[in-house]
C-alpha cells in the first residue's frame, strides 16, 4: 500500500477558479464517505501555502493509460474486463448519487496490480476511509481475483451534482473521450451527464479490447507513420503537416461518431459478440437512447464474469447509509468546511501575493510581518474526513476535522 496521493492546485488557479475548485472538493468529499473500493478516497484538504493540497487514498503506481502503453495499446482480455467492471461499478455508484465526472479518461485511472477488493461486510461509519497511512479499500471482506488488477477513479475536478449544481453545459474533457452531443452543443445548451460518462466508458472499453479508438480507422503503417511523424516534428513544414494530420482525423472521428459508424477492427464482431453489442449501446449518437450505467451492469458481457460480490456493491454500500437523510452521509456542514478550508487557502494566497508585491517595491516591513503571521497560523489547516487530522504542528489550533 502506497502513501497518500497529493494534488495540489495552485494558488493562481484557485484564485480564477474557486467555484470550480470547490464542487470537485464537495462532490469527491461526499462520494468518499461511502467507501467505495474503486473511488480514490479524498482524506484531508489542507493548504501548503500558496497552494491547497488534496491528499486522497494512493491508487497504485501507474495510471490506466500508462498501462496501456505498456501494453502496446491493447489490454489481455481479462484484465480489460475487470478494469471495465470496477470503472462501470465506480461511475454507477456516483450515479446513484446524483453526480456525473465528465472527465473519465484513462490518465485519471489509478492501476494496482493486485486483485480487487470486493467487500461483503462493512463497519463503523466511514467505510474504507484511512489516515495518511493509507490502507482504506472499502473495508473489510473477502478478496476476488480482478485479473490481477484494481483500479480507482482518482478525478473529480469536472464533476456535477444534479441536486446542488447547475445543469452540465460546459464544453471540457478530452475529445477522444467526449460525447458527440457535447462537442456540437450549442452554448448555453445542457447536456445529460451519465450519458456522457458512458460514452467516455464505451471509448475506453473500445479502446482497451480491439486497441484502436472506436471512430477512427487504425492506419496499416501506423508505426512508420509514427516514426515519420518525429522526424518532421523538428521543422515548421512538418510541424504543420502533423497539425492537418490530427485535425483530419479528429473531423473523421467525429464524423463517424455523430453518425454511429463504428471503426472496429474486422474480426471483433466475431471474436467478442457480447462486447461489440455492448459498445455499441453505449456509443449511440442519440444521448436520449444510450444506454445507463445501471444497463452496462446489467449486459451479459458484465455481469456473467462478475463475482457475485461486485453485483451487490453499490446497493449494499447505500443501504448501510439508508439511515441517514437521502441515504446520503454527506452533511451540510461537511461542505461548509471544505468551503471554509478553500477561502482560507485563497485569503493565504491574496495575502502572499500581497507581501511579494510589496517586497518588489522595496516595502518589506509591514507586509512581510503580516503575512508571515497569517502563513504560520494557517499551514496546518485542513479539512479531514474520517478522523483524520492534519499532522502538522499547528493542527490542534487551526485544523477542520469531520468526524
Amino acid at each position: 500500500m502506497g502513501s497518500p496521493r497529493c494534488r495540489l492546485i495552485p494558488g493562481d488557479y484557485l484564485e480564477a477558479n474557486m467555484e470550480l475548485v470547490e464542487r470537485e472538493v464537495k462532490n469527491h468529499l461526499h462520494v468518499s464517505a461511502f467507501g467505495h473500493p474503486y473511488i480514490a478516497q479524498l482524506q484531508r484538504v489542507t493548504i501548503v501555502p500558496p497552494s491547497l493540497a488534496l491528499i486522497m487514498e494512493w491508487g497504485g503506481d501507474i495510471t490506466l493509460e500508462t498501462l496501456m502503453e505498456q501494453h502496446g495499446g491493447r489490454l489481455p482480455f481479462h484484465m480489460a474486463q475487470r478494469i471495465f467492471q470496477q470503472l462501470v461499478l465506480a461511475l454507477d455508484f456516483c450515479a446513484r448519487l446524483g453526480k456525473c465526472n465528465r472527465n473519465v479518461n484513462p490518465s485519471n485511472i489509478y492501476v494496482s496490480m493486485q486483485p480487487a477488493p470486493a467487500p461483503t461486510s462493512h463497519s463503523g461509519a466511514a467505510p474504507g476511509m484511512a489516515g495518511p497511512s493509507g490502507g482504506g479499500s472499502g473495508g473489510g471482506g473477502e478478496q476476488h481475483s480482478g485479473g490481477g488488477v484494481s483500479i480507482k477513479l482518482s478525478d473529480f475536478s469536472y464533476s456535477k451534482d444534479l441536486a446542488t449544481d447547475s445543469a452540465p453545459r460546459t464544453k471540457l474533457g478530452i475529445a477522444l473521450y467526449t460525447a458527440p452531443e457535447i462537442v456540437v452543443s450549442e452554448p448555453h445548451c445542457t447536456y445529460e451527464g451519465e450519458a456522457a460518462d458512458v460514452w467516455s466508458c464505451g471509448v475506453l472499453l473500445a479502446m482497451m479490447l480491439f486497441g484502436q479508438h472506436p471512430f477512427m480507422q487504425a492506419e496499416p503503417d501506423a508505426e512508420e507513420l509514427a516514426g515519420a511523424a518525429a522526424q518532421a516534428s523538428c521543422t515548421p513544414g512538418g510541424r504543420m503537416a502533423i497539425q492537418l494530420l490530427v485535425k483530419h482525423q479528429m473531423v473523421q472521428m467525429m464524423r463517424n461518431s455523430l453518425t454511429g459508424q463504428l471503426q472496429l477492427p474486422a474480426s471483433a464482431l466475431a471474436e467478442q459478440p457480447e462486447a461489440v453489442d455492448l459498445i455499441r449501446g453505449m456509443l449511440c449518437p442519440d444521448p436520449t437512447q444510450r444506454v445507463h450505467f445501471a444497463d452496462v451492469l446489467s449486459h451479459p458481457w458484465v455481469v456473467n464474469s462478475m463475482p457475485p460480490a461486485w453485483q451487490q456493491l453499490n446497493a449494499s454500500l447505500l443501504a448501510q447509509f439508508s439511515g441517514h437523510e437521502g441515504g446520503q452521509p454527506l452533511t451540510p456542514s461537511h461542505a461548509l468546511q471544505a468551503r471554509q478550508i478553500i477561502q482560507t487557502a485563497l485569503m493565504m494566497h491574496r495575502h502572499l501575493k500581497q507581501q511579494q508585491q510589496v517586497q518588489q517595491g522595496g516595502q518589506r516591513g509591514q507586509g512581510g510581518g503580516a503575512a508571515s503571521r497569517l502563513s504560520a497560523e494557517g499551514s496546518g489547516s485542513s479539512c479531514g474526513f474520517g478522523g483524520t487530522q492534519s499532522s502538522g504542528d499547528n493542527a490542534d489550533s487551526s485544523s477542520v476535522a469531520t468526524q
